[in-house]
């Protein structure tokens, strides 16, 4: 006898349930406000502009994949000169380690301040001087420098030679 009271007391409240969830149709019609996302602001006029296309460098654009002695840094106020890795630094800071020779076209393999190895041959610019080398003959290479008077001007040239290091004597 206990349960039918409780199904008595559903029942009752059952209407007022459903009439509290507004099962009315003009509720549908109404439009339900909703905050519209502020104005975009335009961004300013740079980033507007595409990109700009590769430079050549020397007439030839640059390979992500090549050495960057390919495309060496400019020297700053002479725009026609380009510096290469090589260029840093005096040549006595430069190690020799293995020379190529008696080839047509000989190379040498140069260990440079920064701990990095380079593979050098003829014409190849090198030294803080803007050398040149001239040639790789036995076991040495030999840097043309241009030596400059305070004004900028050449005054002489001068070969200087770097060799491989002595064999150490005793057999090892």
């Amino acid at each position: 006898m206990r349960r039918y009271p409780f199904i008595y007391i559903v029942i009752a409240a059952l209407p007022l349930v459903l009439a509290s969830c507004g099962g009315g149709e003009d509720d549908l019609d109404q439009a339900i406000p909703v905050a519209t996302p502020p104005p975009r602001v335009a961004p300013p006029a740079e980033a507007e502009k595409p990109m700009e296309p590769l430079v050549p460098v020397e007439g030839v654009l640059r390979n992500p994949f090549q050495t960057y002695i390919v495309a060496p840094v400019a020297l700053g106020d002479d725009d026609d000169y380009r510096k290469g890795p090589l260029e840093c630094c005096p040549l006595e800071r430069f190690n020799l380690l293995a020379v190529v020779a008696g080839v047509d076209d000989p190379r040498a393999l140069v260990l440079a301040p920064d701990g990095k190895r380079y593979i050098v041959k003829t014409g190849d610019r090198f030294g803080d001087k803007r050398g040149v080398i001239s040639r790789i003959e036995g076991r040495e290479l030999f840097v043309k420098e241009k030596v400059r008077d305070d004004m900028g001007q050449v005054v002489d040239t001068v070969e200087k030679s770097i060799g491989l290091p002595m064999e150490r004597e005793g057999g090892g």
